[in-house]
């Protein structure tokens, strides 16, 4: 399973994504997250990353405000939308990106919980019925919201950060979530373990997938050995 998001990157991870399964589509489960919307000035900028990036980096260096203005005016440049109409343009720019027919798995990326649930609902499921997406669901943005998600109809997957602050509260929601036949996608199952600690790495990733309805461990990888050391924890 490859998760991504038209945000990472401005779209690249997609496009990258894309290229690396073109030949192999059948062997991949393919989730892609939508609902974040970037400034004309942010997805300009996002394919200047990689020669401003040693730009970026020496002025953080010298100063963390400058850091931090970097970073606010990022966030600045970011909102949400999760109007039908934003979906369905949003889907269907992901699958020009991936190069493909369909995307597996569909997740609305860290909407809040206010976002009113009907016409969501109702674009979602007429792009499963059209063959755009196979299941839908959401990336919660915190745990607390998982709860009020699982309410909804229609959802295949939540998708929640695992943390050991919320293991009683994560136990409830894994527990409601199986009863009601919605699968857990796992993220950031490496919170507060040590970098430098392949060892203990590979004891949250065993300990993650131990426990009763997690489907999915989501573990970034950065190089190969990464790859090789969750591997070998498997």
């Amino acid at each position: 399973m490859f998760d991504t998001a038209d945000l990472y990157g401005q779209g690249h991870s997609e496009e990258v994504l894309g290229e690396a399964l073109h030949d192999r589509r059948h062997q991949a489960v393919v989730c892609t997250k939508v609902g974040y919307v970037m400034a004309k000035r942010l997805r300009f900028l996002g394919r200047l990353k990689s020669f401003l990036r040693p730009v970026l980096k020496a002025v953080q260096s010298v100063s963390s405000r400058a850091g931090d203005s970097i970073v606010a005016a990022r966030a600045s440049a970011i909102s949400q939308d999760f109007s039908p109409g934003y979906i369905d343009a949003a889907v269907h720019s992901s699958l020009r990106r991936l190069s493909m027919e369909h995307i597996d798995l569909l997740l609305l990326h860290s909407p809040p919980v206010d976002v009113e649930s009907e016409p969501v609902i109702a674009v979602l499921e007429k792009l499963k019925a059209s063959g755009k997406i196979g299941a839908f669901g959401i990336s919660v943005r915190d745990p607390l919201d998982a709860d009020t998600f699982l309410n909804w109809q229609g959802i295949s997957a939540l998708q929640m950060r695992f943390e050991p602050d919320h293991a009683g509260l994560l136990g409830l929601v894994v527990e409601r979530a199986e009863r009601l036949g919605v699968g857990i996608i796992a993220r950031e199952v490496f919170s507060g373990v040590a970098i430098k600690d392949p060892g203990a790495r590979q004891q949250a990733l065993r300990s993650t997938l131990a426990q009763r309805g997690i489907d999915v461990a989501l573990v970034g990888t950065s190089n190969i050995d990464h790859l090789r050391e969750n591997l070998a924890a498997l």
